[in-house]
């Protein structure tokens, strides 16, 4: 496997990752499996414009003194496409910060280490993510909707995944049994301060390829919903809900904690008879102290 490593000056401010002479190797990082490396003894915090579409199939950030952050920005059209011949992609910050403010792409995708990944743009992995450790924010959206075969899933294994954006997990899967959208030992951690009714931190949406009556869960250890009132919506297109055990339409898992409440808002396209409501079923052992609210639908409490 290839390294590419950043060879870096402090006098300049922002370097541009398609100048050879900004790299050890003299050359750039830019195909299937190499690896993007930004690791220095860093006097102050430093920033990379991506200046076009990037892949690489690991790309790593670090300060050896662990002080100061990096900012991988997208400069002129720039994305970042992570793949790899065998396996995930890797995106790895060893301590502190590092902020990637363009688009993001690619196969299925671990971020590991300590530090602290922020993704600021649109984010679409095919495979889905994976947060091994350390904490992994996303200020964007985040869909986890079925690819046509199975669910691309995010994994919070350990650490600290927060949302600010809608997270988007698609209520009828294809394949008879559900499917569980969000997962892991970790917790997910809704951050938003915008959110409404017309802006949800969390959305269950339908199906895009068949019209099946299973559901969605997200079932990490933890759904931290700080000390705000968090939005849910679900939206479904069939004539019956039920309770698909453990596959219901809308399912929560995951021990609900913090401070804040949850709103609940249900909505039904199916244009038959007797349309129903999307049910949310919360299946965890529950401590959060804010209100709960219904707007429309229902909501299942199985503790």
């Amino acid at each position: 496997t290839e390294i590419y490593t950043l060879s870096l000056h402090d006098a300049l401010p922002i370097w541009s990752w398609i100048v050879p002479g900004n790299w050890m190797n003299n050359a750039i990082p830019n195909r299937v499996d190499q690896i993007a490396d930004f690791t220095l003894n860093m006097t102050n915090d430093a920033t990379v414009t991506l200046d076009g579409a990037q892949t690489v199939g690991l790309v790593s950030f670090a300060d050896i003194g662990r002080k100061y952050n990096w900012f991988l920005n997208a400069g002129a059209g720039g994305s970042l496409i992570l793949s790899a011949s065998q396996g995930s992609a890797l995106m790895r910050v060893s301590d502190d910060m590092a902020t990637i403010a363009a688009p993001v792409s690619g196969q299925g995708v671990t971020k590991q280490e300590v530090g602290t990944l922020v993704l600021t743009g649109p984010v679409n992995f095919s495979g889905g993510i994976t947060n091994e450790a350390g904490t992994l924010i996303f200020l964007g959206d985040l869909g986890t909707t079925n690819n046509g075969t199975s669910v691309d899933p995010l994994v919070v294994s350990a650490g600290v995944v927060e949302s600010a954006g809608t997270l988007s997990l698609d209520v009828n899967q294809n394949n008879d049994g559900g499917s569980t959208n969000i997962l892991g030992a970790g917790t997910l951690q809704l951050i938003s301060t915008n959110n409404s009714a017309t802006n949800a931190d969390l959305y269950f949406c339908p199906d895009q390829y068949q019209n099946y009556y299973y559901g969605a869960c997200l079932d990490t250890a933890v759904l931290d919903l700080g000390s705000a009132q968090r939005y849910i919506y679900a939206l479904t297109g069939h004539n019956a809900v039920a309770r698909y055990d453990p596959w219901e339409d809308a399912r929560i898992d995951a021990n609900i904690v913090g401070t804040g409440g949850l709103t609940y808002i249900a909505q039904n396209t199916y244009g038959g008879a007797s349309p129903m409501e999307c049910q949310l079923v919360l299946a965890g052992t529950n401590s959060f102290t804010g209100m709960v609210e219904i707007q429309r639908g229902s909501i299942y409490l199985m503790t």
